[in-house]
């Protein structure tokens, strides 16, 4: 888990002329089969979160999306369907997405920049993102934009179920509550080699 507070995201500039905006189911039809694969459960899914209040944000170039992002208010998917509850002011951002021939333009790290003129005016002050420890790329974009580790979560699937176990501290630092925000039991790389 990631977070941070969005007047401390940093500013950054696509190296490309995208276009940030606010996403609606139309986009949903343009381009989830394209960036989530033939995959019906995730596609619904999608649906199912913009009529739950989730927000789609999308990045454009030359007409065509080619970044999306997703913010879920005062909650945090830890799978599908599967939400646990956020501090007072806190959006988690999920499922962030770039074309795969446009990587390596900032373009995440500019989603966070738009987060940060878009969110104030919701409430926000808060953002919490959950980063799978592989995933190299996202744990970048996260730091460079200066997100701070709130925690582990595991995750592990027995019998073709999901279960998610995090540790006191990370309860406390995605509720909100925890004295030394950045606490953790153990770092991400020790966990991943349990």
């Amino acid at each position: 888990m990631f977070t941070i507070g969005v007047d401390q995201l940093r500013e950054c500039r696509p190296k490309i002329p995208a276009v940030y905006r606010l996403g609606s189911r139309a986009d949903l039809a343009s381009f989830s089969l394209n960036f989530y694969g033939d995959d019906p459960a995730s596609g619904q899914y999608s649906i199912d979160r913009l009529a739950a209040g989730d927000q789609l944000v999308v990045a454009e170039l030359d007409g065509q999306t080619v970044f999306s992002g997703w913010l879920m208010f005062g909650f945090v998917d830890m799978g599908i369907r599967n939400l646990y509850p956020l501090g007072a002011g806190s959006v988690a951002s999920y499922r962030l997405f770039t074309r795969e021939l446009l990587r390596g333009n900032n373009l995440s790290a500019a989603y966070f920049a738009f987060l940060k003129q878009y969110l104030p005016g919701k409430g926000i002050t808060r953002i919490v993102s959950w980063v799978e420890g592989r995933n190299a790329g996202s744990r970048r974009a996260h730091e460079s934009a200066g997100f701070h580790p709130a925690g582990v979560v595991w995750h592990v699937r027995i019998l073709g179920k999901s279960l998610f176990w995090m540790s006191a501290a990370t309860k406390a630092n995605l509720l909100g509550t925890a004295a030394n925000p950045v606490e953790n039991d153990l770092t991400e790389t020790e966990a991943e080699t349990i």
